[in-house]
């Protein structure tokens, strides 16, 4: 389904470690290649981020516990 495709490169190339599950891993990389899928986007909104009005950010909800991490 179309739903998962921006998900599926995220979720093929996600590897696990002793920190972090498989599944963390693929969300956190998903919003990594959401971040750079929006920075990319020259029509909408590369003008603002080249003036410095606009900075993309990557960030993870964490439902258990209701805090937002940011990523790097």
């Amino acid at each position: 389904p179309a739903v998962l495709a921006p998900i599926l490169p995220a979720a093929q190339s996600a590897k696990g470690d002793a920190t972090i599950s498989q599944l963390d891993a693929a969300i956190q990389q998903n919003v990594r290649n959401q971040v750079a899928a929006l920075g990319a986007s020259p029509a909408i909104l590369q003008p603002a981020v080249a003036a410095g009005k606009l900075k993309i950010v990557g960030a993870e909800y964490q439902l258990a516990s209701g805090k937002v991490k940011l990523l790097d």
